[in-house]
């Protein structure tokens, strides 16, 4: 299941490279070199696992919403609030303003550029 997700999450091989493929693609033996100083070593690590980070969560201020946990006798609860109604000219306003802010924004900021994925060493 994880490797059906992953490859489905990763997409083709001929695709826009990140990051982690490039990591794949790195070459094993500049790590080898490396072992023999801990602290570099640690310090290496920590840089790549910065630079991995900032790739899959590139805007540092995504909030997430945290949801409340529903109280102990919530399920037995029967009372439901009735939906509100909702005023036509107000929706259509919103669904225009939307609109017209979603326009002004750039499509992407960096554009990505297909190439063919390197291959990494056999597992």
């Amino acid at each position: 299941m994880a490797f059906a997700g992953f490859v489905s999450e990763r997409g083709p091989p001929y695709r826009a490279c990140d990051l982690f493929d490039e990591l794949v693609a790195l070459d094993v033996e500049s790590f080898k070199e490396e072992e023999a100083n801990p602290v570099m070593l640690q310090k290496r690590i920590r840089e790549l696992s910065e630079q991995l980070f900032r790739n899959e969560n590139p805007n540092p201020h995504m909030a997430f919403q945290k949801v409340p946990r529903p109280s102990e006798g919530s399920h037995l609860r029967v009372h439901q609030v009735p939906f509100p109604l909702l005023d036509d000219g107000k929706v259509e306003k919103m669904l225009q303003d939307g609109v017209a802010k979603h326009s002004l924004t750039p499509v992407s900021t960096r554009p990505e550029k297909k190439c063919v994925v390197p291959a990494g060493p056999p597992v």
